[in-house]
């Protein structure tokens, strides 16, 4: 015996004594929860290594700026040790 609603396929296992049946949920609908399941750990894995991806030019760009600020500190510890040589 089969009872379809337009929410969910269920079955209804037979041979069980009167008054117990026990609805079990159609293998279609199953898997399409899986499918569904499995494109959300996807979405969220893509998600992160857009993040990863992001944070990685951040911290390129910040060692660029790092390194200039360590050449811009030396330059004018440079030229106070030659102005004040003079």
């Amino acid at each position: 015996m089969r009872w379809i609603s337009t929410v969910h396929a269920l079955e209804v296992e037979e041979g069980l004594p009167e008054g117990k049946k026990v609805l079990r949920i159609a293998k279609a609908d199953a898997e399409k929860r899986s499918l569904k399941r499995q494109v959300k750990e996807l979405e969220a894995k893509v998600q992160a290594r857009r993040e990863v991806r992001a944070l990685e030019r951040k911290l390129a760009a910040l060692e660029v700026e790092h390194d200039l600020l360590k050449k811009a500190i030396r330059f004018n510890i440079e030229r106070r040790r030659r102005s004040s040589s003079s």
